[in-house]
């Protein structure tokens, strides 16, 4: 009769009359005055009944039970949905409490991000402070030494201006009492009569004389000492002319020192590259000679296979050259290196002197390395010799030919390298603007 959710009741309690769930007892009204039927007893022998008025009070209170049961159900029900919704209105109101907590949180955090922000700006704005504080300590610390050097001075002044007064004390005192003398003087020979009148007044013209020429005398140490000042001054100001001096004359040498050096350093840097360039001769001379001597050769077994036995003794002795020959015949030695030397340091030539023969040095060297690099791209003499007569050969001594002028490619290259070198590792002193110019920059000026 109930359902599983709802509450339980026990039958045997709710049937013999029993307390309700509730603990209500006029909830159930009629189980009070119907409680003898539900026990299941017969009639008594003291009250006989009918047994059909029997079976009509069982069949009511049936219907008692039923309607009890079904108003049971309905109260079940009703406290089934009061639970839902309170079940429901809790599960809303913990997760709003669940929200609001984290937000609450989030707050929190932002909070305490703000806070730890705001902190580290106030350390940092402490850190200046404290910064500011010592710089201003340090600039107090510097105000009071200044102001401890300046009192230092005044006092010296001070010192200086008290020796001269006592001097000048010292001076009118004496003056004094020479006077106060005079005037004892004159007064003790006062009644001698007139002419001592007379030698009074002309010690008077004297201490009068005196006076004005201890005034000149004062006009004349303040001038010497006003003078003496100026001396300091044009002293001091001379000597830091002349430390100056010192200072650009060591400069200049240095420069000069420097100069000197680099031109050593570049005329070696140019025996150097000469020394390669000869011996880049050399090599391209003695390929041309092995390349001429092969082609030669070839020209003569095809003279041979053509002409037959008769021409061989005729081929060799005036067609080929032996590379010594080449040799003789290319370009000339190069010039000693003693020409190379640089320049020595001698105390009777000037800068300028010393920089002209430089530069003469150079360009002759830039001359003799253009000169080299023109002969070396001329063709030998061996191979000019047997071009006119040897025209069918041409073909065999292509492999040759591109030989001869990879190494013609490769002095051109070393010549440009040479001159670029020049240009660049060489400088000149202007003796007019004390500066070191290279030689690309000469040329435009």
């Amino acid at each position: 009769m109930s359902s599983p959710d709802g509450p339980s009741f026990p039958s045997s309690g709710l049937l013999s009359g029993g307390t309700s769930p509730s603990g209500d007892e006029g909830f159930f009204p009629f189980v009070l005055e119907r409680r003898d039927s539900f026990l299941g007893g017969g009639p008594g022998p003291e009250e006989p009944e009918d047994l059909a008025l029997q079976l009509q009070q069982k069949e009511k209170d049936l219907l008692l039970a039923a309607e009890l049961g079904k108003m049971l159900l309905e109260r079940n029900e009703e406290l089934r949905r009061q639970l839902e919704t309170l079940s429901t209105q809790h599960s809303e109101r913990e997760e709003r409490l669940q929200q609001e907590n984290h937000e609450l949180r989030r707050g929190l955090a932002a909070r305490g991000a703000e806070w730890e922000a705001r902190a580290v700006e106030l350390e940092g704005d402490v850190e200046a402070l404290r910064a500011q504080l010592g710089e201003q300590r340090s600039e107090q610390q510097d105000s009071g030494r200044e102001r401890a050097r300046a009192l230092g001075e005044l006092s010296e002044q001070n010192l200086r201006l008290s020796q001269q007064l006592a001097q000048a004390s010292q001076t009118e005192q004496e003056l004094q009492r020479e006077l106060d003398t005079l005037r004892g003087q004159c007064q003790a020979q006062a009644l001698a009569g007139a002419e001592l009148r007379t030698r009074l007044e002309s010690l008077q013209g004297e201490n009068q004389m005196l006076q004005s020429r201890r005034q000149d005398l004062e006009a004349q140490i303040r001038g010497l000492r006003e003078e003496v000042e100026k001396g300091q001054g044009r002293l001091r100001t001379t000597h830091e002319e002349l430390l100056l001096l010192k200072r650009e004359r060591r400069e200049h040498s240095l420069e000069l020192e420097r100069a000197r050096s680099e031109a050593g350093e570049a005329l070696s840097a140019l025996r150097r590259l000469q020394r390669r360039v000869s011996e880049l001769e050399e090599e391209s001379r003695l390929q041309d000679a092995d390349v001429s001597s092969a082609s030669l050769q070839s020209e003569l077994a095809h003279s041979l296979e053509e002409y037959g036995q008769g021409a061989v003794a005729r081929g060799d002795a005036p067609t080929t050259r032996s590379p010594k020959t080449l040799e003789a015949s290319g370009p000339q030695p190069s010039p000693p290196e003693e020409s190379l030397e640089p320049p020595k340091k001698r105390a009777s030539l000037s800068p300028a002197e010393i920089l002209e023969e430089q530069e003469a040095e150079v360009a002759k060297l830039q001359d003799e390395v253009r000169e080299r690099a023109r002969s070396g791209r001329r063709t030998p003499p061996a191979v000019s010799f047997c071009l006119p007569c040897r025209l069918p050969a041409f073909a065999h001594r292509a492999p040759y030919t591109f030989v001869g002028n990879r190494c013609s490619v490769r002095q051109r290259k070393i010549s440009t390298e040479t001159e670029s070198f020049q240009d660049s590792n060489f400088y000149f002193l202007d003796c007019r603007k004390g500066t070191l110019v290279s030689p690309r920059a000469r040329r435009v000026q």
